[in-house]
């Protein structure tokens, strides 16, 4: 994360971001007015004739269908030997459910004179159609945990049974936090809504879900609940909302999905008050094709992060990157270090500008958005000679001379701008014609397709550079992209992941801690995510921070990020010594060290003050850090598997 960024309150620079995001109007990162909202049909479209006016019924189930309604939900309850009914409550004549046999519930009738209807008939008929809605899939409550595990691991097993096993088909809901994560880890990539209220962020996403299903009252009483959920990426339905005036009013929140007994009201509602209605998401591919094997892999361990650019920021030569590439061992033998190096840069100090919004200059003023010059003097100085690309070629030249060849080339990652709106951002003033020009004409940035055609230019002068070059001991594998959250941005990441792979590179990103979206990397189109902790930077987080960060990366097929700074050195007045030693430790002791590649944000000096201090405790924790990171298991395994 920017280096100013990870000294302040994460909380409010994304509370900062979401209100900006869901303040009304024409919202210049997408380009559009309002954003479309799908309409649930609350236990099927039952409230019409087509749909017998009788709730979960298959007569429901179909109408929504054929009326073309985003979603349909339903409810699951398994019976005690094992069957799925279609049906609201968890006691049918005072007996439970998941207590009761099917044989003894079968004869029972709905208000239409319907059966109970099965999961089976459900799934069967859905399977056979070409188009239908979502399938707003709520799992009552089980009585016990062997009850639940049953349950998950039944639903899951039905719905790969019918071929329906897919997250464009179904999404899931529960009013039971533990059922959730049970269902989030059966089926990853998929969402899982949290119906109650009772859980804090971290529990929901220790828990792994990534989205809420609040009651309408709740939701409009309860502001800081729904900004807690756009800060952290959430999917945002509200339940059940049946009057005009109500649904006016969540609208007006910025909801993704609302859930009605009366979906043709709420599809009145919507285009009265000119709001797109989400269509049916059988009817659309997905927003990043899936790509062919890239002809750039991410095969390094461990990818250093190279603040470089800016006038503050121009000290990468060759002699500042030796001390990344090669250390030398209590021993006196010298090793490889850093395999990966990540270019990026988020301020000019000198010319007072952000390639990222937020931050500020050393009076602590908003920096302006930076300028196509600005991007183009950081890939000038990225192909300096003498300096950080050139510099890394020249240092693993000598040190090849010394130590012999690394056995696979150093692997370079260059980050991506964020094309900024508004040329004064956070307050968004100043207009969005400033950045320069694209085919000869004045960019316009409150336009999609110009922020992507900016980007794409970075890119392709990026590679044009490189190409010019013949590097024989260095690499350019991926991009990156500079924001760590997904707020606001619309479709930009999916398109240029498109756009970086079809050139046959990967992308990747590094959210922070609870950053908006941080669990949906995948969904946006990143090949690599490494997932920062904040532990470093925070006195009052104990160890439990990093627990949390590595079982989540774990979770969601992440790697991590190991931070620190200047203040590892033991005689720093707030010396953290001992948080970098808690890095290594958790790394250690949950796998990232073992098997996974780790990103390493060092600030500017952070390595050097260790290793250059005259305090005996400051070389020891360098000599540490730096075994960590080039004598683990990874790297052996890398160097082995090149032949070295």
């Amino acid at each position: 994360m920017g280096m100013i960024k990870r000294l302040v309150s994460f909380m409010v620079m994304a509370m900062t971001a979401v209100t900006s995001v869901m303040a009304s109007g024409n919202d210049p990162q997408t380009g559009t007015g309002r954003d479309p909202v799908g309409i649930v049909a609350h236990r099927g479209y039952w409230n019409c004739e087509e749909g017998g006016y009788a709730r979960n019924s298959f007569a429901a189930f179909k109408a929504a269908a054929q009326a073309g309604f985003w979603g349909t939900e339903f409810d699951i309850n398994m019976t005690a030997d094992g069957q799925f009914l279609v049906f609201h409550d968890e006691v049918i004549d005072g007996r439970r459910i998941d207590q009761t046999d099917y044989s003894a519930l079968k004869d029972y009738r709905l208000e239409n004179g319907e059966p109970i209807p099965t999961l089976d008939e459900f799934l069967e008929y859905a399977s056979a159609q070409k188009t239908f809605p979502m399938l707003v899939f709520e799992l009552k409550g089980h009585i016990t945990d062997e009850l639940q595990d049953r349950a998950v691991a039944g639903s899951i097993e039905k719905l790969k049974e019918y071929g329906m096993f897919d997250p464009s088909k179904v999404m899931f809901i529960s009013f039971y936090i533990r059922q959730c994560n049970l269902l989030a880890k059966a089926a990853p990539g998929f969402t899982v809504q949290y119906l109650g209220k009772d859980q804090s962020v971290d529990g929901l996403l220790d828990n792994m879900v990534n989205g809420i299903d609040a009651h309408y009252d709740y939701l409009l009483n309860t502001p800081d609940y729904l900004k807690m959920a756009r800060q952290h990426g959430f999917s945002v339905n509200v339940w059940t909302v049946n009057d005009t005036e109500n649904m006016e009013k969540v609208l007006n929140l910025g909801i993704d999905c609302l859930t009605t007994d009366h979906p043709d009201v709420a599809r009145r509602v919507l285009e009265e008050n000119n709001i797109p209605e989400l269509q049916q998401p059988w009817r659309h591919k997905e927003a990043v094709k899936p790509h062919k094997k890239l002809k750039k892999q991410l095969s390094a361990g461990d990818y250093v992060l190279c603040y470089a650019g800016g006038t503050q920021s121009k000290f990468y030569d060759k002699d500042w990157m030796k001390d990344l590439v090669t250390y030398t061992d209590r021993d006196g033998k010298e090793h490889w270090l850093f395999d990966g190096f990540l270019f990026l840069q988020i301020m000019d100090h000198g010319t007072g500008v952000a390639f990222d919004p937020g931050h500020r200059d050393y009076e602590g003023n908003y920096l302006q958005s930076a300028l196509q010059s600005d991007w183009m003097d950081l890939i000038n100085y990225y192909f300096e000679d003498g300096q950080c690309l050139d510099a890394i070629e020249q240092c693993v030249e000598e040190a090849s001379a010394r130590i012999g060849d690394p056995g696979y080339k150093r692997e370079i990652i260059i980050s991506v701008p964020n094309p900024i709106p508004y040329k004064n951002p956070v307050v968004n003033t100043g207009g969005t014609r400033y950045w320069g020009l694209l085919d000869g004409q004045v960019a316009d940035f409150s336009r999609p397709e110009d922020r992507f055609a900016a980007c794409k230019w970075f890119i392709d002068e990026v590679l044009k550079r490189y190409r010019q070059h013949k590097y024989r001991h260095i690499d350019l594998v991926g991009f990156y992209f500079v924001t760590e959250e997904t707020t606001g941005l619309g479709n930009l990441m999916p398109e240029l992941s498109s756009y970086i792979h079809s050139l046959g590179y990967p992308f990747t990103w590094i959210p922070y801690y609870n950053a908006p979206g941080w669990n949906l990397w995948r969904e946006k189109g990143f090949d690599m995510a490494w997932y920062q902790p904040n532990y470093f930077f925070n006195d009052w987080l104990t160890e439990d921070r990093l627990v949390s960060a590595c079982n989540r990366a774990l979770d969601y097929g992440m790697a991590m990020e190991l931070e620190f700074d200047e203040r590892a050195v033991a005689d720093s007045p707030e010396s953290r010594a001992d948080r970098l030693r808690g890095y290594m430790a958790a790394y250690r002791k949950y796998g990232s060290w073992e098997k996974l590649p780790i990103a390493y944000y060092l600030s500017h000096r952070g390595l050097h003050v260790l290793k250059y201090s005259k305090n005996p405790a400051d070389v020891e924790l360098y000599q540490d850090f730096c075994d960590f990171v080039a004598k683990r298991p990874l790297r052996t395994s890398l160097m082995e598997k090149n032949g070295k």
